[in-house]
């Protein structure tokens, strides 16, 4: 049984103990929440950026390449790569519209800016390729400027991408320390209120056992002990206190009903001493008159012989 005393802090302490729960569920909640976050939309879309970058640049280098070879001496696969990673960017830009349908209309605009920057430099490549630089050179200027246009967009949505998913793992890193300071905070104050706890019982205990001994003998001892507490330990001693003047009270009495009994039995003894007594003399007066009464009838006996001896005188006269 747990002391009215100590239920007040468990009880407390309970109540901690459900916050504390409470809150770890929620907090971790949104970890499960924010990392789900971070694999399915924030991580996806910087890897989605920073693939449709990758993809321009690429694009710019295989027709730039192509364009000062001129596909001459094997060097022919610039137009296989370009649309390679032309694909490639297509294939991200339609992964990035499926993570931010908000941002799709700005998405198709680029997604057009890009076409027309492919279709500008193929042409270049191909007027390098048939006239030289004479016809491609005039083309150069306005593909390079294209380039970095998209280049810009695409620097801007990998850092908005990139800032995104720096909040959530911010995010999820304060959420998880949170859950382990209140979980060491809540292990503290758990540890403490049961040391107090504890602690308050084993007092009473040993007051209680110093209350209750057993001697050498084996006998058992009791004493008054006052708690001052106002739960089970402080009721038992007021328990423990009236038990033992019950106990005190009683032995009083058999003491008194001992004291009683002998006085009693001393009493009958007397009276069988004086009844055992009188018994003698009761006998010693029988035997006197058994004595008496055999005289009488040897008496008797002989006047019965007499009278008979007479009456038979008188008969013969």
């Amino acid at each position: 049984m747990i002391p009215k005393s100590c239920r007040g802090k468990l009880q407390l302490l309970g109540g901690m103990v459900a916050f504390t729960v409470l809150l770890n569920a929620l907090l971790l909640f949104h970890v499960i929440t924010d990392n789900r976050e971070v694999a399915e939309r924030s991580y996806p879309s910087v890897r989605a950026a920073n693939e449709m970058g990758s993809s321009i640049i690429q694009v710019q280098q295989y027709l730039s390449d192509i364009s000062a070879t001129r596909a001459l001496d094997g060097k022919d696969d610039g137009f296989t790569n370009a649309e390679e990673n032309a694909q490639t960017f297509k294939k991200a830009l339609q992964q990035f519209i499926a993570l931010h349908p908000e941002k799709e209309a700005a998405m198709k605009k680029y997604e057009t800016s890009f076409d027309a920057y492919y279709a500008l430099g193929k042409k270049m490549a191909q007027a390098y390729i048939d006239q030289g630089p004479a016809g491609g050179n005039p083309l150069m200027p306005a593909f390079d400027e294209q380039a970095e246009e998209l280049s810009a967009f695409t620097d801007k949505i990998n850092d908005e991408s990139e800032a995104t998913l720096q909040e959530d793992l911010s995010r999820i890193d304060w959420q998880t320390k949170m859950v382990f300071v209140i979980l060491i905070a809540s292990g503290i104050i758990n540890i403490l209120t049961a040391f107090i706890i504890i602690r308050s019982m084993k007092s009473a205990f040993a007051l209680l056992e110093e209350a209750i001994r057993q001697d050498e003998n084996g006998q058992i001892t009791l004493k008054e002990v006052h708690l001052d507490r106002q739960d089970e330990f402080g009721h038992f001693s007021l328990l423990l206190n009236a038990l033992l003047h019950q106990v005190r009270s009683f032995i009083g009495q058999v003491a008194s009903s001992s004291e009683q009994l002998t006085a009693s039995a001393q009493e009958l003894t007397s009276t069988v001493e004086q009844s055992s007594l009188a018994s003698v003399q009761v006998a010693a007066s029988t035997e006197k008159v058994v004595q008496s009464t055999e005289v009488q009838l040897g008496g008797a006996k002989r006047a019965n012989t007499d009278v008979n001896q007479m009456a038979g005188a008188i008969n013969q006269i």
